[in-house]
């Protein structure tokens, strides 16, 4: 038994806080992890109906640094500052396309719901 052969990881692209300027008070924090070649992170967003704050967890299952299609998971539970009770159920789905270490298109789908943003990186690699 030789060593297995393993793909080149990706790198830190992707890394940032991520928001899309025509959709003021809401974005995403993505974070690469380059030895799985995996990009997860937290959409901070609204409820589709609107008014209610949301967040969803994303994690993809592949990234090749430029492209990542991600399972969109609802947080729902838990209290501030108390530990536990917090569930995740699968809501979606989303795709992510960076075209710079500055621009991307985020790409997302929750029931019946769809749209796209055009991200800016406020804090590129």
């Amino acid at each position: 038994g030789g060593r297995l052969n393993t793909e080149t990881p990706v790198g830190n692209r992707g890394n940032g806080a991520w928001f899309d300027p025509a959709t003021g008070g809401q974005g995403l924090a993505l974070y690469t992890v380059p030895l799985q070649n995996r990009i997860v992170g937290t959409w901070y967003t609204y409820a589709p109906s609107g008014g209610a704050q949301r967040w969803y967890t994303l994690d993809s299952t592949s990234f090749d640094g430029t492209t990542a299609t991600f399972t969109v998971r609802a947080t729902q539970g838990g209290s501030l500052g108390v530990p536990g009770g917090v569930q995740l159920t699968e809501a979606g789905s989303a795709s992510l396309n960076l075209t710079s270490n500055t621009q991307g298109v985020f790409t997302w789908t929750l029931g019946t719901a769809s749209g796209t943003y055009n991200l800016s990186n406020l804090v590129p690699q």
